[in-house]
């Protein structure tokens, strides 16, 4: 398989925030490759402010074709209009933690506004639902012929969001992609939309605002 057959993502870890230009570098070569599609500061870290000087970075490195795109991951609005304050330039991506658990509304709205796209981490919520959100869900994912896990990715796709589920199953990989033929009306989306409890599966540095 060749590179352009594939779009490779990487991030920039905390401890790495002062050198990423030996990040990236050590990243190609494990890859042996000689660019990176997409390139992510994994968190914002503000206990000690580094995420702009790794903004800074990544952004010299896109312009030397070492990374195609960059992009932040589980950043706040503020912290993205920090990087935009400081250097006049959005992140193409932010990657969040979006489920129908934790739906992120306003964070969401906001980085449409910005032009900043929204990938899901986590999309596929594995903790309980109810007897009755379960079989609710059950009986629209019955209804187009999917899985309940198909009917949740097609809700990110319905929200205009990127989706990232992970599995090592080829089964389950043939399912995550055949979730693009199916339409929710009104009544349906109003359901998912009122399994939001703002939970979330993990704590981040700056809290979403």
């Amino acid at each position: 398989m060749k590179q352009h057959e594939l779009f490779i993502t990487s991030k920039i870890w905390n401890d790495a925030h002062d050198n990423v230009s030996r990040s990236v570098e050590n990243t190609l070569s494990e890859l042996q490759t000689d660019y990176l599609d997409l390139c992510l500061i994994h968190w914002p870290a503000t206990q000690n402010g580094n995420f702009i000087k790794a903004w800074e970075s990544l952004i010299k490195l896109r312009e030397q074709g070492m990374v195609r795109s960059i992009g932040v991951s589980n950043f706040n609005t503020q912290q993205v209009l920090s990087l935009f304050e400081v250097t006049g330039i959005f992140p193409s991506v932010n990657q969040i933690e979006v489920h129908i658990r934790n739906q992120q509304y306003n964070l969401i709205r906001d980085m449409a506004e910005l032009g900043v796209f929204v990938q899901s981490w986590s999309p596929l919520w594995t903790g309980e639902l109810s007897g009755i959100e379960s079989e609710r869900l059950a009986k629209i994912a019955k209804k187009y012929g999917k899985t309940s896990y198909q009917t949740i990715l097609g809700w990110h796709l319905f929200r205009g969001l990127g989706a990232i589920p992970k599995t090592s199953q080829l089964h389950r990989l043939s399912e995550n992609i055949d979730v693009f033929n199916f339409h929710f009306p009104p009544e349906e989306i109003i359901f998912l939309a009122s399994l939001n409890k703002d939970k979330k599966i993990m704590d981040y540095p700056g809290d979403y605002k």
